[in-house]
């Protein structure tokens, strides 16, 4: 019995290492929300100086891939970590951090070298300048659609544009967006280049509905994607083949946490049912974390992983070009 007891206690605490943590100071007055005009230095534009250290993480299985480069990045500040979502536009870099900030920063890579300048965090806030808080602040997902950035939120599930003074305005909140559970929700968005969206949910509803085809906010239709269990959709974008590529993650106690990459068909914005292959895969032992952001230019894939804040996780950010 002691035996077990010592298993019982040593899984709670692992389970609790990995579940999402508040970083610094999530606890004070500035986090739970409030008017942007009283939080003082938190709802300014915060620098931050954010350093890459090559690091090795080798893939189990790649598929049309060639690794181009893999870091752990660090910060001077308590907020960045926690990156959910990623969009990359020339030598730009736009993240989203699931405590209610958006990153934003200049890149350049030389060999196996990553460096980044004028990198800053800011505070997301609704269209009244409150400042989101923990449940409302919950960020996953990242997409361009014409010219806006919108950004998609669980627990509160709802898709928001991103507008030219900073502040978030409503976009699209389908009603079955209030069935989806409060962890997983709209984890993965990708914006088609149309200025249509395929927003993708970390959990099916009931029906089996897991994806949603929108454009400005209005559904074009809704469906099931039917993905291979047991992992999960965390991110999701557009190629310049015009398939959609997809990330999965599955974690538990007794696996760890392992990775799966996947394409897949669409037409007319539709995902094709049977057309999904898997590209790449990472198991636990390969050091991977919880990756939950995707993005492609210029020819090259990048992954992001999700922190959680947590000092046993690592903000790992891996590079791959395209072969094919």
């Amino acid at each position: 019995m002691r035996s077990l007891s010592v298993l019982i206690v040593m899984a709670a605490v692992t389970a609790a290492l990995l579940s999402v943590g508040p970083p610094i100071g999530v606890f004070g007055p500035r986090f739970v929300g409030g008017p942007a005009a009283e939080a003082g230095e938190a709802a300014k534009e915060k620098p931050v100086r954010i350093l890459a250290e090559p690091v090795t993480v080798p893939a189990d299985r790649l598929v049309g891939l060639t690794p181009a480069g893999a870091w752990q990045l660090t910060a001077d500040s308590e907020w960045f970590g926690g990156i959910s979502g990623l969009l990359i536009e020339g030598e730009r870099m736009l993240a989203v951090i699931d405590k209610a900030h958006l990153l934003r920063t200049a890149f350049s890579v030389a060999g196996d070298e990553l460096g980044f300048r004028d990198a800053t965090l800011w505070h997301l806030r609704d269209q009244n300048d409150e400042l989101l808080g923990k449940v409302t602040g919950d960020a996953e997902g990242l997409a361009r659609a014409d010219g806006h950035l919108l950004i998609s939120f669980e627990r509160n599930h709802r898709i928001h544009r991103l507008d030219g003074t900073g502040r978030l305005q409503d976009w699209s909140t389908p009603p079955e967006f209030v069935d989806l559970e409060n962890n997983g929700g709209i984890e993965a968005l990708a914006g088609l280049g149309d200025g249509r969206v395929l927003a993708f949910s970390e959990r099916p509803l009931k029906d089996g509905t897991s994806w949603w085809l929108l454009r400005e906010g209005t559904v074009l239709a809704k469906g099931a994607a039917g993905f291979e269990p047991p992992h999960l959709a965390t991110a999701a974008t557009l190629g310049p083949d015009g398939r959609l590529y997809l990330l999965f993650r599955d974690y538990s106690v007794a696996r760890g946490v392992s990775i799966r990459l996947r394409r897949l068909q669409l037409s007319d914005g539709v995902p094709v049912p049977g057309s999904i292959e898997t590209i790449a895969a990472f198991e636990n032992l390969s050091g991977i974390d919880n990756m939950e952001g995707i993005a492609i230019a210029d020819c090259h894939l990048w992954i992001v992983s999700d922190d959680n804040f947590n000092a046993s996780q690592r903000t790992l950010l891996l590079r791959f070009r395209l072969t094919e």
